[in-house]
């Protein structure tokens, strides 16, 4: 997912969206939960979604079976983190469970407040 460009109107920021060189349109910042790596499927027994799996209107699309052990672009993540926004030769394959993909450096976070700082060990 890349954000071409940023707009900030009374209250509100938005970015225009761009995906595998699709333009997708603007959303509100507050719906933007990015991730962006690559990782591997490394679990046959989840479903590959339009939607994350549950969602109002999801349907299946495939499953991770289809693509064991095949790297993946990791293009985004909902809201909680569960569900992973999947790419693979500049095709978009859909939303998987977290649970089916690998992640290259263990377990991945995104830093949601301000106001904290970064450390090193005492």
């Amino acid at each position: 997912m890349t954000v071409l460009a940023h707009s900030t109107e009374v209250g509100s920021s938005y970015s225009f969206i761009q995906v595998v060189g699709k333009n997708l349109g603007w959303v509100d910042n507050r719906a933007l939960t990015v991730a962006d790596y690559t990782a591997q499927v490394l679990s046959p027994k989840y479903s590959i979604d339009s939607k994350p799996w549950g969602e109002r209107g999801f349907r299946t699309l495939g499953s991770s079976r289809d693509h064991l052990y095949q790297e993946v672009h990791i293009l985004g993540k909902n809201s909680d983190g569960s569900y992973l926004l999947l790419a693979n030769n500049e095709k978009i394959l859909g939303w998987a469970d977290h649970k089916a993909i690998s992640s290259p450096y263990g377990t991945f976070a995104t830093i949601h407040y301000r106001g904290y700082s970064m450390d090193t060990p005492f």
